[in-house]
């Protein structure tokens, strides 16, 4: 009895795990805070209402998934100078890739990035931007006088919430 018993126990685990791997799944993990669109899902068979659950809280349609500084960029925003040390005179970019677990939807956003030195805010910009599949965005800084030497360092923002960050120096002289 026990014998017979254990392969239908495997049997039925496997189809309700094969069952639960075909469900779509309503986006993808990017490691934010942001609320996800759900997807309507099918009601359980119940007599009581089932409680209404939260999103997961890094579950997102669209993420950040590259950052790269600079001192260029090219008509589609990527960085063609990479850099992490620049001259006081230099203008600094910043190219953000983002994608989305769509690449078919238009999912509007909210980018940003700021710029600190020593933890005080230097620069702070922010776009509105239309996220749709693979893309890019360069923000920049400059100062003609030029930026006093030190650490800076450039958080992205992704729906105001910090995503990824990038270390750089700006060396004295010029």
């Amino acid at each position: 009895m026990i014998r017979s018993a254990l392969p239908i126990a495997l049997l039925a685990a496997l189809a309700f795990t094969a069952c639960k791997r075909d469900q779509p799944a309503d986006t993808r993990d990017a490691g934010t805070d942001t609320p996800a669109a759900s997807t309507p899902a099918t009601a359980p068979a119940t007599t009581t209402p089932a409680p209404t659950a939260a999103p997961a809280a890094s579950a997102t349609p669209a993420q950040v998934v590259a950052v790269e500084l600079g001192t260029a960029v090219d008509a589609s925003n990527k960085v063609t100078a990479a850099a992490t040390t620049f001259r006081p005179t230099d203008t600094v970019y910043v190219s953000v890739a983002t994608s989305t677990a769509d690449p078919a939807a238009s999912i509007p956003a909210k980018l940003g990035a700021r710029w600190t030195k020593d933890g005080q805010t230097v620069h702070e910009q922010n776009l509105d931007v239309t996220l749709a599949g693979s893309g890019q965005t360069a923000f920049k800084i400059a100062k003609p006088s030029g930026f006093p030497a030190g650490r800076y360092r450039v958080e992205i923002l992704l729906n105001g919430q910090p995503v990824q960050s990038r270390e750089f120096e700006v060396a004295a002289g010029g």
